[in-house]
């Protein structure tokens, strides 16, 4: 049924449409239902003028078309309907022209209501439409519309002409969505800000990577792109180009580039095509207003000044339409004090408030910084800089810089929703959530400003994110790869699979050669007969679980039976251990049913009757001891998984594959995530933390894993990057010793710190080993080695305890005496010495703790196994499997750092490493 809903919704988006023709319901915004109440408002009033303007007689009510043809005298029909099969449509009103005769072709016009100021095309499509619908169904024809407007009721009438054939091609395809001929595609619109459908859509668009997800992506350019085979946006990454400008072109900007933002995307780069031009300024003025969406009323202006290295926050708020002037005024006012300045805005809203500003009484100073002396930065990057991001937005570039808003839901439409709110309620809070809201907008301002600058002065941030040029990247051929292929058609698929190693050995030479005949007999799986199990559990049912009656049949003959594969591992050796799991089919006699037992059935085994199944690659049936020596040997003795799979297969026939044997990793690092959680926490209640972090190359990305580890628990994880600023919530409430290298990440850490004295001493001896002939070089390594002898000496002799350490402080003492006056022609002494001083309290803070190292072996003994592992590793394991591996491995490390075999805790299924430890 199209109705008046499903017409709206289409012409503001034909995906809308289609959802609520397939009977789904959104959540509306608050926005929407904002302009619901609006709606509400302005249809009473319009009434209201109709009733005293042409008096109640003179309105007809309840009219429907389709069942009458004919319509009496009167003025204006309120709120007709037209009801068929197909439509369910409705007007606001019919105004009957008073200068025709009644019934007549075109004395009739339509009305619709809207509280919105400016009437758009969409508007007008959509009366228009309903127009089309009751001309095709009644036979009414109309020559103009009106469409009254606004809380003022202003009245806007057009001709319809000029749009009969783009409503009757809408009309056809709203038709065929109705009677699902086809579906529309799915992209953005201005209108999803405050759609009811907008979270659905966007799952859907993350889901399918479709080319909707990119903000600029039209319905024109996405059929294009399909056209080519493109319908992702990382497949459309692929197709970037850089293209050298013609000559003959006189515009210095490059069109935009979708290709280009999803390529950025996915390489989550920021890409520069141009050159950046910013204007110097000494007072860098960034302006953010707040007002209805037509920039028609503005109630908050705010202006963030950033002079001479200070910040000052200004805001300008307007109770009322009145309060208007008086607020430009103001702001002028506030610019017209600032010398040298430059006004930074984001889009083409405040340009716009900039020239109604100027009609007022604006000094030249002021009219020629709005004029000449102020920069759209969304110009500036709009086709130069490309953002990872799926938009332009201020929002989701000021995110991606690391800006954040206060509201979660802040935006632009929520801001009009929040004024509206001030205007019923006067509520403080509400206005002090929109100036704190506008003052963000500015910070964010603030930051992407900042940063075209940094790039255009060349010494942006690296931390931020990599920057890359258009020009360099390059047409790289694909690489050949392993795996599934895609085949054009089904004759090329059979010849290649045709042409597979096992396929011809098992299917063309096997017929001719014999040895290859001989030796595939050895690789044929196991008969069923060779299945024989070493136990067999019967389960038996005393009552059937319906009725819960007692009188039951078991058919001995017909019978359920699930296998389980499982090692028997003991002192002495290993072996295969086969359970044949059997249930009797039970037959109720008071309900006449068949049933098998609860506890059968909650079995998750591989289930056919009397039949031992030929192929158990993608079944659960296999036990916790098998899992737990897969495991081991994965961790522990880093066997990948394609080698167990072949040895256990070798050894003890077990039909086992890869990922089955993945699945097991999945799954042990699920059950052990507690255990996992329960070593960081003993790590950070710890009164020492030893920390460390290396490079791995993950199938997509680069990425670190870090450690974390004192002297019996050992934690490992991943972080995309080696940005230490997360440390500072991880390890929080941790109050003891942090020893780490010389990485300047962990120097922003408020708890005490020791470096590795080991770190420095081997880059002290590397560099005298190239620097054979400096003296002062020398000179410098003899006295701190000296220094750090006679305190590893005491060390030795009596352990980590502070009070044999503290007599060595004076040594400390003296030695940084003579260093500091010291003044050292050498580049590599003086550098040395600059870290040393630097580092004066880090370096021997373990002489005031107790059972604090001078070294950061702990975490490098542990990272160096993780290092073995990474060579078979890099470049090919995904985050997922790392992840997993990362867990296991923490795991393994605790158990060898507290004297426990890995193996008997995997066996024993307890999760609690200290508990097992008191047990055993």
């Amino acid at each position: 049924m199209i109705n008046d809903e499903i017409i709206e919704s289409f012409v503001n988006c034909k995906y809308k449409a289609y959802r609520k023709l397939n009977n789904e319901h959104g959540i509306k915004t608050e926005f929407e239902l904002l302009q619901e109440e609006q709606l509400s408002l302005c249809k009473t009033e319009f009434y209201k003028r109709l009733s005293e303007k042409y008096g109640e007689n003179n309105l007809l009510k309840g009219y429907n078309f389709g069942k009458n043809r004919r319509v009496s005298r009167t003025d204006v029909i309120i709120q007709p309907t037209l009801c068929t099969e197909t439509y369910q449509i409705s007007f606001d009103a019919i105004e009957i022209n008073p200068d025709r005769k009644p019934n007549s072709k075109k004395t009739q016009i339509p009305v619709s209501v809207s509280s919105k100021e400016k009437i758009s095309k969409i508007e007008k499509l959509s009366l228009i439409l309903k127009c089309v619908i009751l001309s095709k169904t009644c036979g009414v024809e109309y020559e103009f519309g009106k469409i009254i407007c606004g809380s003022e009721l202003k009245t806007v009438k057009f001709k319809i002409e000029p749009f009969l054939t783009e409503a009757k091609k809408t009309l056809n395809e709203l038709h065929k969505i109705s009677k699902s001929e086809f579906q529309p595609l799915i992209f953005h619109k201005n209108h999803c800000k405050i759609c009811e459908f907008q979270e659905a859509c966007k799952k859907e668009l993350v889901e399918t990577d479709s080319l909707g997800r990119l903000r600029r992506m039209r319905e024109k350019d996405i059929k294009k792109y399909n056209r080519k085979g493109i319908f992702t946006v990382n497949q459309l990454s692929y197709t970037f180009r850089p293209r050298k400008r013609n000559r003959r072109v006189k515009t210095k900007k490059h069109p935009y580039s979708s290709p280009l933002k999803a390529l950025a995307i996915r390489e989550q780069k920021v890409y520069l095509y141009d050159k950046i031009n910013m204007p110097s300024a000494k007072t860098k003025v960034f302006v953010d207003m707040e007002g209805d969406s037509s920039g028609s009323f503005i109630y908050l202006i705010g202006i963030l000044v950033i002079e001479n290295g200070q910040c000052k926050k200004y805001s300008m708020w307007a109770d009322d339409f009145d309060n208007e002037r008086e607020i430009f005024n103001e702001c002028m006012k506030t610019l017209s004090r600032l010398d040298d300045a430059h006004i930074f805005y984001f889009g083409k809203y405040e340009s716009r408030v900039f020239k109604r500003m100027l009609k007022s009484n604006s000094t030249e100073k002021v009219k020629n910084l709005l004029m000449n002396k102020s920069t759209n930065i969304l110009s500036v990057i709009y086709s130069n800089l490309y953002f990872p991001t799926y938009s332009n937005g201020l929002k989701d570039i000021g995110r991606y810089l690391g800006c954040t808003w206060s509201a979660p839901n802040a935006s632009g439409i929520q801001s009009i929703v929040w004024r509206k709110k001030w205007d019923d309620s006067k509520d403080t809070r509400l206005k002090n959530i929109l100036v704190e809201y506008n003052y963000e907008d500015c910070i964010a301002l603030k930051t992407l400003t900042e940063f075209v600058y940094s790039i255009f002065n060349n010494n942006f941030n690296k931390k931020v994110g990599e920057i890359a040029r258009a020009e360099e990247v390059q047409n790289h051929n694909e690489e050949l790869h392993y795996g599934n292929m895609d085949f054009v058609s089904n004759d090329i698929e059979i010849i290649t699979k045709c042409a597979y190693f096992e396929y011809q050995r098992n299917k063309i030479f096997f017929r001719t050669n014999k040895n290859v005949r001989r030796a595939n007999k050895h690789k044929v799986e196991p008969k069923k007969s060779k299945y024989k199990p070493n136990k067999i559990v019967k389960f038996i049912a005393l009552k059937c679980p319906r009725c819960k009656h007692k009188d039951i049949v078991r058919d001995s003959s017909d019978y359920y039976s699930k296998l389980c594969f499982d090692l028997h591992i003991s002192s002495f050796g290993i072996k295969r251990w086969i359970t044949d799991y059997r249930a009797k089919n039970h037959f109720c006699l008071y309900c006449k049913r068949n049933f098998q037992p609860k506890k059968f059935l909650e079995l998750h085994f591989y289930s056919k009757r009397n039949v031992v199944p030929k192929d158990f690659t993608r079944q659960r049936g296999y036990g916790q001891a098998l899992m737990a020596w897969t495991v081991y040997q994965h961790i522990v003795n880093s066997v990948s998984l394609v080698n167990i799979e072949r040895t256990i297969k070798d050894f003890f026939k077990i039909p086992l594959d890869f990922n089955t044997i993945w699945r097991f990793k999945i799954g042990a690092a699920k059950y052990y995530k507690i255990t996992y959680d329960k070593i960081l926490d003993n790590i950070i209640k710890g009164r020492l933390i030893h920390a460390d972090e290396t490079g791995i190359r993950l199938q997509k990305v680069k990425g670190y894993v870090w450690v974390l580890t004192n002297m019996e628990e050992v934690y490992y994880f991943y972080r995309p990057t080696r940005e230490s600023a997360f440390l500072h919530e991880f390890i929080e409430g941790f109050n003891g010793v942090l020893v780490t290298d010389f990485y300047s990440g962990y120097d922003s850490l408020k708890c005490p710190q020791q470096k590795c004295l080991v770190h420095l001493i081997r880059d002290l001896n590397m560099a005298l080993l190239k620097n054979p002939f400096d003296e002062e070089l020398k000179q410098l390594i003899i006295r701190f080695a000296a220094l750090v002898r006679n305190i590893i000496d005491t060390i030795d002799r009596f352990g980590l305890k502070s009070r044999f350490m503290r007599k060595h402080k004076k040594d400390v003492t003296y030695f940084y005496r003579w260093t500091q006056k010291q003044i050292f022609d050498s580049e590599l002494a003086e550098g040395f010495k600059k870290r040393m001083v630097k580092y004066e309290k880090e370096l021997f803070l373990f002489l005031d703790y107790d059972n604090v190292p001078w070294n950061n072996n702990n975490a490098e003994h542990a990272m160096k196994y993780f290092a073995y592992y990474r060579r078979l590793v890099n470049g090919r394991i995904t985050r997922r499997g790392l992840d997993a591996h990362l867990i296991l491995f923490s795991i393994y490390q605790t158990c060898n750092y507290k004297g426990i075999n890995f193996m008997d805790f995997l066996l024993s299924k307890e999760k609690d490493i200290d508990k097992f430890m008191r047990k055993h």
